[in-house]
Order: C-alpha cells, then sequence, then structure tokens
C-alpha cells in the first residue's frame, strides 16, 4: 500500500498531475472569457437586427438614378422625377412610389446652421439640423409615421407655394420643448449645401413654415440615435441633391427591378437603375462584418469549450488510470462506490471552480475595458458589459459541459473491480 502511494506521488508524477491541473485551469478560464464575449456579441446582433428602425423595411425596393448635371441641370431633374414616379405608382403591385434624400440608414445626412423664431442663435453653439428632402408621398412609402400637422403635398411643388418643412421628433425635444411647432418657422442656411449651379441662388435663407412632425427613424445607422432633421419639399430644395427612389411593393421586391427599368427607359433609353437593392437585403449586408465578428469569436468560443471538456477529461482519465490499484484496495476496505465517484467529482469541481474564477476575473476586467472602445461599444447594442443573465446562461453551459467530461471517468472509477485489483497484487 505504502509503494502504492509513493509510486502516485512520485515528483514525476506530482508534476504532470500539477501540468494538467494548470492546463485545464487556463483552457476553462479561457472558454469562460470567450463563451462570454461570444454570448454578449450575440446578444448585441440580435438586439441590432431587432431594433426599432422606424420605418417598415419590408417589401421595400430602393435605387438611385444616375442623372447627370450634363444631361439633367437642376430644374429639369424634378421635372423628370414628376414624369417617373407615376409611371413606377401605375407597375401593377406598386403600393406607392417616391423619392428622398438620404433613405434612412444610406449615405451621409448633411447638417446646417438654423434659425428659430424667438430663439436666440449663439455664436459659440450654434442650433444646427440635418438636412433631408422628399418627393410628395416619401414617408408614405416608407412607413414612417407622421405625428402631428401633414405630409407634403404635390400644391408644394407649385412655384408660388410657401417654404414648408416637415421635422422629426429629436428636433421638437430640442428646440421646441413642450411646445407645438406646427406653424412656426425655422430659417436653414444651405449655403454650404447648395448643388454647384447658377440655377438656384446660392446665398438663399429661406424662411420656411413647418407644416408636420414626423416620427423618429434611424438616420446613419442602427445603433446611433436620431438627431435633429429638417426635410424640405425638392423642388423647394436648394441644394437639390440626388434623392434615392423607393417603392412599396406586394411581394419580393426585387422582382420590380425590370419593371422599374422598362417605365423608366419609356422615358430615357440611356438610364438605368443603380445599386437596387430591397431594405431587407441592405440591413442584412451592413450587419454583415457585425455578424462576421460574431460568428468568428463563437467559433473560437466553442473550440475552446469543447478543449476545455476534453482537457478535463483527460486529465480525470489519467488520474483514474493512475490510481486504479488504489481506487480497488480502498474498495476492497470498505469505501463505497458513491465516494470513489464523489471523489473524482470534487476534484473536477476544484478545476473547474478554479477556472471559472479565473476566467469570471479576466472576462469583467476585459468586458469593463472593452465596453468604452470604439471597435467593442458598437457591437455591445442594447447589452450592458455586466449582463447577469448572459454570464449564468456562460456558467450552465460550461458547468454541463464539465459534468458531461468528468462524468465517464467517475463512473470508470465506480466500476473498478477489488477482487480483480487484489488478484494483480
Amino acid at each position: 500500500m505504502e509503494s502504492l502511494r509513493e509510486q502516485s506521488h512520485s515528483t514525476t508524477g506530482r508534476r504532470s498531475h500539477n501540468f494538467q491541473n494548470t492546463l485545464v485551469i487556463a483552457q476553462t478560464a479561457l472558454g469562460f472569457t470567450l463563451l462570454l464575449a461570444s454570448g454578449l456579441l450575440i446578444r448585441g446582433f440580435v438586439n441590432v437586427r431587432h431594433a426599432k428602425l422606424g420605418f417598415q423595411s419590408d417589401h421595400l425596393l430602393r435605387f438611385l438614378l444616375p442623372l447627370t448635371h450634363a444631361r439633367y441641370p437642376d430644374a429639369k431633374k424634378a421635372l423628370f422625377y414628376k414624369e417617373y414616379l407615376p409611371k413606377l405608382a401605375a407597375i401593377p403591385g406598386v403600393r406607392s412610389a417616391s423619392a428622398g434624400y438620404p433613405a434612412p440608414l444610406h449615405g451621409h445626412y448633411p447638417s446646417a446652421p438654423v434659425e428659430i423664431d424667438g430663439r436666440p442663435n449663439s455664436p459659440d453653439h450654434p442650433m444646427t439640423t440635418l438636412i433631408g428632402e422628399a418627393e410628395p408621398g416619401y414617408f408614405e412609402t416608407l412607413g414612417v409615421p407622421l405625428l402631428h400637422g401633414r405630409n407634403f403635398t404635390a400644391a408644394d411643388d407649385d412655384p408660388q407655394a410657401p417654404f414648408v418643412a416637415l421635422v422629426n421628433q429629436a428636433l421638437v425635444k430640442k428646440y421646441f420643448p413642450h411646445e407645438n411647432p406646427i406653424g412656426r418657422h425655422i430659417r436653414p442656411d444651405l449655403t454650404e449645401l447648395r448643388n454647384q449651379s447658377n440655377d438656384l441662388d446660392p446665398t438663399i435663407k429661406s424662411d420656411r413654415e413647418i407644416i408636420g412632425v414626423l416620427a423618429d427613424f434611424q438616420q446613419t445607422s442602427v445603433i446611433d440615435p436620431p438627431q435633429p432633421m429638417a426635410i424640405f419639399p425638392y423642388s423647394q430644395a436648394s441644394m437639390l441633391m440626388r434623392p434615392a427612389v423607393v417603392l412599396r411593393v406586394a411581394g419580393d421586391p426585387m422582382q420590380y427591378k425590370k419593371s422599374a427599368q422598362t417605365a423608366l427607359s419609356s422615358i430615357d433609353p440611356m438610364l438605368f437603375l443603380l445599386t437596387p437593392e430591397s431594405m431587407e437585403m441592405y440591413l442584412s449586408r451592413i450587419s454583415g462584418a457585425q455578424r462576421f465578428e460574431t460568428l468568428l469569436i463563437s467559433a473560437f468560443a466553442a473550440i475552446a469549450l469543447f478543449l476545455s471538456g476534453l482537457g478535463l477529461y483527460a486529465t480525470l482519465a489519467a488520474m483514474v488510470a493512475a490510481r486504479t490499484r488504489e481506487i480497488g484496495l480502498r474498495m476492497a476496505i470498505g469505501a463505497d462506490r458513491r465516494d470513489v465517484a464523489a471523489l473524482i467529482l470534487i476534484r473536477a469541481a476544484a478545476l473547474v471552480l478554479s477556472g471559472l474564477s479565473i476566467g469570471t476575473v479576466i472576462a469583467l476586467v476585459a468586458a469593463r475595458g472593452l465596453s468604452t472602445t470604439d471597435w467593442w461599444r458598437p457591437l455591445l447594442f442594447g447589452v450592458s458589459w455586466f449582463d447577469p443573465r448572459t454570464y449564468f446562461t456562460i456558467l450552465l453551459v460550461l458547468g454541463t459541459v464539465s459534468f458531461a467530461a468528468c462524468f465517464l471517468p467517475a463512473w470508470r472509477a465506480a466500476k473498478v473491480d477489488p477482487m480483480r485489483v487484489l488478484r494483480d497484487e
């Protein structure tokens, strides 16, 4: 008996066991850290995919038109859309068609200084707003709710019509708190945003009446909060930016590309649809980088989880194999099989808990630090770096794998035949 103990606790054996134990602890800590990162990223990705966009992204087709200034000067552009949009609306299956700049989540919204009736404009902190433009029916086509007032109509395109504007909730909250903005006037300075053309007065600073308030929608990204924005009728916008055409259709939006091209060719055979895609396709594309990063870290986490379980299993199996005779002798002198299995499980629990403790500390420190970085923060959209539900889920997953890894070695230890060990002795 003493010789067995000396053999099992020899210097070489202790070193081997210590190395195996350290390896299992390190694998468990790494597995926990990567699993936690993966869990947080998955939750952030799910939140992005299910975020409230402020408009209806289904059954929506969007494309641009290459209207060059040489062939279509500013005034002719406005007339072109007046002819093209009704043709699109007449296509069977098209529920509505309009155009505006820019579409939600597309491109860069320009900004401009703005003056508001009765509000002092400090030179040090000037009031500014994002600028957009739209044809009648644009926000109805997108499915952006109108909260107060009215949307643009064909009457606003009349050359004699007064200059008007739509604003969003963010602008109302910032510049008209606890006030009704309908009927109030704003004066945006569009000098820097004008189209490089002599068709329009580049110094125009027109007074515009607010006629409606739109619900907020995501402007440049899913995660950035909406900013104050004013939208003008396309025919009244002094910069005349190139609008995007949007179609609300029945069925698959991509099936309407051919019909939209046919309607376009009937006006100008030289023109073509530029980057046509459904809004669902675009949302999937802009989330592609986040999806890849989430899948990559999840793959590393899965490998770490597998290695953690495999390392724990190998360590316990080696321990059972090395102590088979000792276990048999213990059972021969009265040790219960449950006690033997408990011995293996306790050993496994000590290793796993050590790894989880180290992994938790590393994960908390890393998550807290990364949550302030520009790369990590957007990936954790709607998720706290310390998310109890994610931590608990990862602990449960890792605990389940660890239990499965130690089950077979514990079962083998409990099945050691003491009579056979005695005969071998």
